[in-house]
């Protein structure tokens, strides 16, 4: 996997792949493969940077939820986590996908929102995030909406993902009040 991740012009093109091809089955495998390579590549490793500018490239397209799943696998790596909330329009390609609103993205749109909600473990980094107003915006939008589909309704109960999302939005802004 060191030797795909290391070679030049790889992720930087199954990136482009996943965005502009005019194959929708070529999109999909390109996706795939980065989600692939995102369980294998972590921060520390010389592609990792190469890694996360090509995933959040892929976000773009939302029509699989491979991409999403890739930068979801990444943040449950504690040590990829610093990497993932200091790259460079990460953040903002999260929050943009956990804002979609089309039904056919809820399951992209609660990926995302898991995502963000895993980054915000790293106590170190909850004062990045909470400076990013897309994040913020996108925590509490999701602690508010209402499920779509009828698999994520808790018989009156609220959902584990609005409660996990609501502490994550109230540690980032203590965060904010620690200043």
């Amino acid at each position: 996997v060191l030797a795909l991740g290391n070679h030049a012009g790889l992720l930087p093109s199954l990136a482009h792949a996943v965005m502009a091809d005019n194959n929708a089955d070529v999109r999909t495998y390109a996706a795939r493969t980065l989600e692939w390579l995102a369980s294998d590549i972590h921060n520390g490793m010389p592609c990792h940077d190469n890694l996360l500018r090509a995933l959040t490239k892929a976000t773009l397209w939302t029509k699989t939820c491979c991409i999403v799943e890739a930068l979801a696998a990444q943040a449950m790596v504690a040590e990829n986590r610093p990497a993932m909330v200091l790259h460079d329009g990460l953040l903002d390609a999260l929050a943009s996908l956990a804002l979609l609103e089309y039904i056919g993205d809820e399951e992209v749109r609660n990926c995302a929102t898991s995502t963000l909600v895993e980054l915000t473990k790293e106590e170190t980094l909850r004062e990045v995030m909470a400076r990013n107003e897309g994040v913020m915006t996108a925590l509490t939008h999701a602690t508010f909406a209402k499920p779509i589909s009828s698999n994520t309704t808790y018989k009156g109960k609220q959902s584990p993902m609005i409660t996990k999302t609501k502490i994550a939005l109230k540690n980032l802004a203590s965060a904010l009040n620690e200043e």
